[in-house]
């Protein structure tokens, strides 16, 4: 139709300019009229040629200009709903960095309050160390003093022991010297019991021999003095006799003496006896403890020696434990300097933060005046533009999301499950331009092709269809294809009906104009 109205706009002129000439020369004749009229003619013809080629390149230029110029509004209504996408986005992570960051403070601040108290903690429990350090020294030196003790008490026991045994020795000495001297006392006894006897028998004759002397005095008196000589003879025999019966009692009265004698010594020769056993078995019984106790103090050493290793091991752990609690000293600096570090840092992380805030809220603030100038930016009537067959590509949606419900790998997310499903059905649906998954927070499990944003948890269809409702929007710019299109999109149900994703997909819009 431009083409048409161009062209005759140039013939009317090229009419006009033929009559002004004729009009111009009309007094010339006919001949020259005419070829001059022929040489306007052609050249008029020549110009209208190369201006009509001219509009028409301008017309290309310009139809190409105006594609571009939409395509441009196209891309600067997905950079529009892609900052204000991201600055959603970020408005939201700023508002959880700026919580998490308060909060951060707040411990570090707590943190560095507490490491103060835990120093402080830590240097009285680094001052027990060192005293209980200077304990075990002791017990060290406690101990060697102990081993040297037990050493001497060790020996002091095997002399004593040596001692008792030539003790035992001797008692047993004694108690054979005494066993003698029992018997011997008995053979003493025996001994004047048979003098006594002899005695008896010589005390006998004695009063025969006097009764016999008084008997021959007798009859030597009757003999007259025929018998005088045989009665000084029995006189003498008497006196003999009388002697005799004198030194018999005298003797007895002896052996008396010495038998009352040896009874007493045999009793005392008894008594020491019983105490020389007695002193046997005290000695003896000594000699078992002295032995019994040699074993236990041989334990003892042992132990003492065991102790001593073992206070020699651990004054080794407790020099290297002195060391590391040097350490651990110049660690506890270095933490409380790094603490306050730390602190500075997040204190310098929140002030940031605070200005990453007032960015984010400008960002937000150009996000939606440049949303009001492409308001004035004319990207055409979205809403002349048409889908073909929207009722069979919502039916088939319908269908597709209550199939994949059905799948388990599905509803658990499953990224290589969601990968090769929207492949499939992107390859089966020629009027699926994009196809996509979130899981609740917004983020994208899948997207045919990648999706423009990080995260959908802004977008309307996002929020609407993670409530629960299907969802199909009105023409807009896609942010995947950068192209004109309508979205649908679904809620992802468990069999228990809670909502756990998003399935969403783009369907491409066709103008009613053609160029």
């Amino acid at each position: 139709m431009k083409k048409t109205a161009l062209c005759l706009g140039l013939l009317m002129a090229w009419i006009g300019g033929t009559l002004g000439t004729v009009m111009l020369y009309g007094q010339h004749s006919i001949w020259s009229g005419s070829i001059l009229l022929l040489i306007v003619g052609v050249f008029q013809f020549y110009t209208i040629q190369k201006f009509f080629q001219y509009f028409t390149y301008l017309d290309d230029k310009l139809r190409n200009y105006e594609q571009t110029f939409k395509q441009l509004g196209y891309n600067l209504s997905v950079a529009s709903s892609q900052v204000f996408s991201v600055s959603k986005s970020l408005s939201l992570t700023l508002e959880e960095n700026n919580a998490f960051t308060q909060e951060l403070f707040s411990q570090t601040e707590e943190m560095s309050t507490l490491n103060k108290k835990e120093s402080l903690t830590i240097q009285e429990t680094l001052l027990s160390i060192k005293a209980v350090l200077s304990g075990l020294k002791q017990i060290e030196e406690t101990t060697t003093q102990l081993q040297n003790l037990s050493d001497t008490s060790q020996g002091i026991i095997h002399e004593s022991l040596s001692e008792v045994l030539e003790v035992l020795v001797t008692i047993q000495e004694m108690k054979a010297s005494s066993s003698t001297t029992i018997t011997s006392v008995k053979k003493l006894t025996g001994i004047s019991q048979e003098i006594l006897n002899l005695l008896g028998t010589v005390n006998a004759i004695s009063d025969q021999t006097h009764l016999l002397a008084l008997n021959a005095s007798i009859e030597s008196a009757r003999a007259g003095e025929a018998g005088k000589g045989f009665a000084v003879v029995a006189e003498e025999i008497r006196k003999l006799s009388t002697s005799t019966s004198c030194a018999v009692k005298d003797v007895n009265t002896l052996i008396d003496s010495i038998q009352h004698a040896l009874e007493g010594v045999n009793c005392e020769v008894l008594k020491n006896f019983q105490k020389v056993e007695l002193g046997v078995l005290k000695s003896k019984h000594i000699e078992e403890s002295l032995e019994k106790m040699k074993l236990s103090f041989g334990e003892v050493v042992t132990l003492v020696g065991t102790i001593s290793e073992l206070s020699k091991e651990e004054m080794l752990l407790v020099e290297k434990a002195g060391e590391n609690i040097n350490l651990v000293e110049n660690s506890m600096e270095q933490t409380a300097s790094s603490v306050e570090n730390v602190s500075h840092s997040v204190s310098n992380q929140k002030t940031n933060m605070e200005e990453v805030a007032e960015m984010g809220v400008r960002l937000n603030q150009s996000a939606q005046l440049l949303s009001l100038l492409l308001k004035d930016y004319n990207l055409g009537d979205l809403s002349c533009l048409q889908t073909k067959g929207l009722e069979d590509a919502l039916a088939h949606f319908k269908e597709m999301v209550n199939k994949l419900s059905k799948a388990t790998a599905f509803v658990q997310l499953d990224t290589a499950f969601h990968r090769q499903a929207l492949q499939d059905l992107k390859d089966t649906y020629p009027f699926i331009e994009a196809i996509w998954t979130n899981e609740c927070h917004g983020r994208f499990i899948v997207s045919l092709p990648p999706a423009g944003i990080a995260n959908a948890s802004v977008r309307e269809w996002f929020q609407k269809s993670i409530a629960g409702e299907l969802y199909v929007s009105s023409p807009y710019i896609s942010a995947i294809t950068r192209m004109p299109c309508i979205t649908l999109s679904a809620p992802i149900c468990e069999g228990s009906g809670r909502i756990c994703g998003v399935i969403g997909l783009d369907i491409t819009l066709e103008s009613n104009e053609g160029y």
